[in-house]
């Protein structure tokens, strides 16, 4: 690869490096925000799960955004939104301000992580890609194993409000640099927005999500609004998917969902799908289980998933090249053992467990 493609690809998985591990940074700060602002976890879980919604709504437009902008004005675009909703979320003087500088910083995220798929496969030979996304792996499974770490550190040391304001120079110094060095990627058309295909897309993605998150109240038998929503959410689907379709044809689809048809992509998807959300879950649940059934501290609790961390920072790279190798299958089945074997084992846990059992798990599922 050219010295320009490099510095391309650098600029941008350092973006997506320091949005990923603020997401995953702030699990560990969760008790000390809910004694803070008063809030039980049933509310406080909305920051963590507010920004994967708001990802949710704006993902399925960046296919038309990366037609239609450059790559630049997309990257700058997503860093001002990203600092813009981190500065606001640190001066949070109320629970709610908090949330919305949440829903900022995710917007910001949500335009650099397809950004940075989309310059990937156009930039690197396929004969490459598996080396090249073993690297970005580091980014999407590392950062966020890494997160809680730095947040533990933090928090154990200084306020909660630090994991927002030591990202604002990190985040502002990327971008400069893409400013100064970025280069713009592919061709951009002046695409049609189909205004139809992007609502159905906000009330499909957003209501199955926020009808995900509201599960232990309709499991009670309260969520009769979250019902409503998980309806609605699943017409707009069947809606969006069908105008997507027929659009295709066309070639003017708001988000191309032919690949779709190609079985091992359907699949690959799928796995990947219930990977995040087992390793979200992890993120999300385990500080607060550390903490409060076993009462570590916030840096300790942060320790306890450094070594899977680390683990998936040493072996993304050589995994890429196994796969340029050997391709999926001699990875898959192992790599779901593993995944299996961790998550599996968690329902072992109680508050007698020992530190040293759920660094095992964790690792297990990391390595997976």
């Amino acid at each position: 690869m050219s010295a320009d493609v490099k510095l391309t690809l650098a600029v941008l998985v350092a973006a997506a490096t320091i949005m990923i591990l603020n997401e995953t940074s702030l699990s560990v700060a969760l008790p000390a925000i809910m004694a803070e602002y008063q809030v039980p976890a049933t509310i406080v879980q909305w920051l963590l799960t507010g920004f994967m919604l708001t990802m949710a709504v704006v993902i399925p437009t960046t296919g038309f955004v990366i037609e239609r902008f450059t790559t630049r004005q997309v990257f700058i675009t997503a860093c001002l939104l990203f600092i813009v909703g981190t500065v606001a979320a640190a001066l949070a003087p109320a629970f709610i301000f908090l949330l919305a500088g949440r829903v900022v910083q995710a917007a910001g995220t949500a335009l650099v992580i397809p950004l940075l798929m989309t310059v990937t496969m156009t930039l690197v030979p396929r004969q490459r890609r598996g080396s090249v996304m073993g690297i970005i792996a580091i980014v999407i499974s590392v950062a966020p194993a890494l997160g809680p770490t730095v947040g533990g550190a933090i928090v154990n040391s200084m306020t909660w409000h630090w994991v927002f304001w030591l990202m604002v120079p990190l985040i502002a110094l990327v971008l400069l640099g893409g400013w100064w060095k970025l280069r713009n990627v592919g061709e951009n058309r002046n695409v049609p927005l189909d205004i139809l295909s992007f609502f159905l897309s906000a009330f499909a993605f957003g209501g199955l999500i926020y009808a995900l998150s509201s599960i232990e109240s309709m499991l009670a038998g309260e969520g009769t609004v979250a019902l409503i929503i998980l309806a609605i959410g699943v017409v707009s689907l069947v809606l969006f998917v069908m105008r997507q379709l027929q659009l295709g044809k066309q070639d003017k689809a708001f988000l191309d969902l032919r690949p779709f048809a190609i079985r091992n992509f359907t699949l690959a998807v799928s796995v990947i799908l219930v990977s995040f959300g087992a390793m979200l879950g992890f993120a999300t649940v385990l500080p607060i289980y550390l903490q409060t059934s076993l009462g570590v501290t916030a840096l300790v609790t942060g320790l306890v998933v450094m070594p899977g961390g680390v683990l998936q920072a040493i072996m993304s790279p050589f995994v890429g090249r196994l796969f340029d190798s050997y391709g999926p299958f001699p990875l898959a089945i192992p790599g779901a053992i593993l995944m299996l074997a961790g998550v599996g084992s968690m329902i072992l846990l109680n508050e007698h467990s020992a530190v040293w059992m759920v660094i095992c798990m964790h690792v297990s599922f990391s390595v997976g």
